[in-house]
């Protein structure tokens, strides 16, 4: 998903580079959302629904909250800053998931 967010920051102005990383960063985060659920799954030892719920309950809260600047964005600046933005926030969520990883096996 990172370097597909990366090819649209730099080709959003060129429809035959820009579109293609389009469909793919699509189609990566669908990816990720269906990969994650295992995790999810397994957050919580014992309780494999609360760490679903939590992980659906996060997706949604970070989708919801970055649609709204991501939205003010686009309008103002056009596909590149939320092409960052995407990038940025897919790299942290990576961040994120191998410290809860970390922490999970002490």
């Amino acid at each position: 998903m990172v370097p597909a967010a990366l090819v649209l920051l730099a080709g959003h102005d060129v429809l035959w580079l820009g579109l293609p990383a389009l469909v793919v960063a699509i189609a990566a985060f669908e990816f990720a959302i269906v990969s994650v659920i295992p995790l999810g799954t397994q957050m919580v030892a014992g309780a494999p629904a609360f760490g679903m719920s939590v992980m659906l309950a996060a997706g949604t809260l970070g989708r919801a909250l970055s649609s709204i600047p991501a939205t003010r964005v686009y309008t103002r600046y056009g596909m590149a800053w939320p092409a960052a933005m995407c990038a940025v926030l897919a790299v942290l969520t990576a961040l994120g998931l191998r410290l809860v990883a970390a922490l999970r096996t002490r």
